[in-house]
């Protein structure tokens, strides 16, 4: 994942920016548009700056089902 993450930050800054994402959904052929872009921004951008870390990229990949089931939940919050 790191690899990946860092293949979208073209800047080298630790962040995706919303033109960095928009670059890389573009080179993939998928046509979604700009205001799409910037909700997954806004979805993903935990800490408010308009840019995804590399914890929020984690965290949007994840499949919260593979990692919780209801024994995973119920021991979670006891």
């Amino acid at each position: 994942m790191r690899d990946e993450f860092h293949k979208l930050d073209k800047d080298g800054t630790g962040l995706i920016n919303a033109e960095e994402l928009k670059n890389a959904i573009n080179a993939s052929d998928i046509q979604i548009p700009e205001t799409e872009v910037n909700k997954i921004i806004d979805e993903v951008d935990y800490f408010g700056n308009g840019k995804i870390n590399y914890t929020e990229f984690l965290v949007a990949t994840l499949d919260v089902k593979s990692f919780l089931d209801d024994n995973k939940l119920k021991a979670l919050f006891n």
